[in-house]
């Protein structure tokens, strides 16, 4: 946990990854009985969002927090992550959820958030792992949290950039 969170610069980011990792069951990512957005603390909302993982394998947005919804300048909540992202982000984004309901592992990135065909934010954020009452990683729940500098380029938006570290089992 340490070197994980010590490649971490947001301190928001690892509160609620030490939040999420004090509730875990030996090797096992806590039920979502035990980790709630409800229960988090209140300077928290605006970035928190939860998804849940689909019997049709797709993510479907419960809640993106008012910081999350202003920086996408859209309210996705009720929505599937691959219908309000491009389907060049979702062929990069996607999978990274994927890989975090089938591991059930944390994975924290780094990169470009893009508002607009010469735009971006630099932003980071954490996806955790939720079981359901049975005991699948069906939820993925976390923060999100942009430096608020804009940033032009001369690239496509196809090219956005990330970095990516998983949490070691």
């Amino acid at each position: 946990m340490t070197d994980f969170l010590s490649q971490i610069p947001e301190p928001q980011i690892k509160e609620i990854y030490s939040l999420w990792k004090a509730q875990y069951h030996g090797n096992l990512p806590p039920f979502r009985s035990e980790f709630k957005i409800q229960s988090m603390p209140h300077h928290m909302w605006a970035n928190l969002y939860f998804y849940n993982y689909t019997d049709d394998k797709r993510f479907y947005c419960v809640h993106n927090g008012t910081a999350i919804v202003q920086y996408f300048r859209v309210e996705n909540t009720g929505h599937y992550l691959d219908d309000f992202i491009t389907p060049e982000t979702a062929k990069s984004i996607v999978p990274l959820y994927q890989e975090v309901i089938d591991r059930g592992q944390a994975l924290y990135y780094r990169g470009d958030l893009q508002y607009s065909d010469n735009g971006f934010y630099v932003f980071s954020r954490i996806l955790l792992p939720i079981r359901d009452k049975s005991g699948e990683v069906r939820h993925i729940t976390g923060t999100m949290y942009a430096t608020g500098e804009e940033k032009t380029f001369n690239r496509s938006p196809e090219a956005e950039r990330r970095n990516v570290l998983w949490d070691a089992p």
